[in-house]
């Protein structure tokens, strides 16, 4: 399983949990047994890769084509807030819409030829993001995490089901 399938797994497990569930209360603080002694804060990790347009350009790469209505059901976004983006995207000229054939209310999406650059720099960032990441995670652990994360998000479906 590769740093990027992994990230997807993890970024899908949150976003479908996230309606669901209430955040974990905070850990409990650190008892000092010495009174001057200052805590030391762990190093930083990289910041996750935003869920807003650079999923929804690499989901129209994926599936170039896709109707909005598509898109907010495969990533687990609210429409608002799919139409939203697209909105700012086509300001940006990263997308173009035409109408489907089928239904005219329903609009097909594809990138531009900078939809396709800005799709691909995406890519390779999440990749370096996920590599950075899961740097300290051998191979087994990490197929082991990514079996773990597509049970729970299977289960998670299961439940939302049968709501």
């Amino acid at each position: 399983m590769t740093n990027t399938e992994l990230m997807n797994l993890i970024i899908n497990a949150v976003a479908k949990s996230k309606r669901k569930m209430s955040p974990p209360p905070p850990p409990p603080l650190p008892r000092y047994e010495k009174k001057h002694e200052t805590p030391t804060a762990p190093p930083p990790s990289p910041p996750p890769p935003p869920l807003g347009s650079g999923s929804i350009l690499i989901k129209i790469y994926e599936n170039n084509g896709i109707t909005t209505k598509e898109l907010a059901k495969e990533l687990n976004i609210r429409m608002p807030s799919v139409s939203e983006a697209i909105k700012k995207l086509d300001l940006k000229e990263l997308i173009q819409k035409e109408k489907s054939g089928k239904d005219k209310r329903s609009k097909k999406l594809y990138l531009t030829d900078l939809g396709m650059v800005a799709a691909k720099q995406y890519i390779i960032d999440q990749e370096k993001w996920a590599t950075e990441y899961f740097k300290n995670l051998s191979l087994t652990e990490r197929e082991l995490l990514g079996t773990l994360l597509t049970k729970m998000i299977h289960a998670n479906q299961n439940n939302k089901e049968s709501y």
